[in-house]
Parts: C-alpha cells; sequence; structure tokens
C-alpha cells in the first residue's frame, strides 16, 4: 500500500533555494525538511524576527546559541517530537541574510506533512515581516 502525499520532503518547496545548507542532510525518509533561503535584511534583524515567529508556533523548547548563528525548537505534537534547527549567515553583502531550515521528526518514517507545513508557515510569517 503506498502512502504518497503523508510526508514532507524538500522536493515540496519551489525551486530557487539554497543548495549551500550547513545542516545535516535528512535521511531518506518522508518526515524532514531541509531548504534555505536569501532573506533581505541584516543577521541580527533576521535572528530577531525568526525568534519572534518561533515564539508565536509556542515550541516546546527554544534555544539560540551563543554565537548567534543558530536556533534549535523542539516542537511537540501529541506525543511526537520534532526538531526545528535554523542556520544564519551573511549574504554576499550586509543587506541580506542565508537562512537555511531543517525541521525533522524525531520516530517514525512519515509525518503527515507536519514538517513541511510548519516551514512553510514559519516561511509565510517571516515574509510579512519583513
Amino acid at each position: 500500500m503506498a502512502f504518497f502525499g503523508l510526508g514532507s520532503q524538500s522536493s515540496d518547496f519551489s525551486p530557487g533555494h539554497l543548495t549551500d545548507n550547513p545542516l545535516p542532510p535528512c535521511p531518506g525518509t518522508p518526515n524532514c525538511i531541509r531548504i534555505g533561503r536569501k532573506i533581505k535584511g541584516p543577521k541580527a534583524a533576521v535572528l530577531k524576527k525568526s525568534v519572534s515567529i518561533l515564539q508565536s508556533m509556542q515550541p516546546e523548547s527554544l534555544s539560540i546559541s551563543d554565537d548567534k548563528n543558530r536556533i534549535s525548537c523542539v516542537f511537540k505534537l501529541f506525543i511526537f517530537r520534532d526538531d526545528l534547527s535554523i542556520q544564519l549567515t551573511n549574504g554576499p553583502n550586509q543587506t541580506s541574510t542565508h537562512l537555511f531550515l531543517r525541521s525533522a521528526s524525531r520516530k517514525g518514517m512519515l509525518d503527515l506533512g507536519v514538517n513541511r507545513r510548519r516551514v512553510q508557515s514559519f516561511l509565510e510569517k517571516m515574509n510579512l515581516k519583513l
């Protein structure tokens, strides 16, 4: 029995995303999203907006690395936990930031598209805030 559409995949997003993502690759299972986007604005502003958006999404936990280049969150849905990581790097100039995301389920092979929708929601909110 095939379960098409029950998982998240990075290919769910339109082409044109950054390909030099420093976050770990997704496993071969459809419960992980890993993409990168160029965002207008300096890294400090994108970090601040990212944290604000993530807090509004009510993660179970949220932490920022000491160098302020990485955000890590845990989201809980029923008994399942998903990890979302964001890595920020400076773009080619100080007016843009490269934002890399990875959202993955800790257990199982399918996520019913939860990670894809989480990343889409984050990106939509980021576009509205900038």
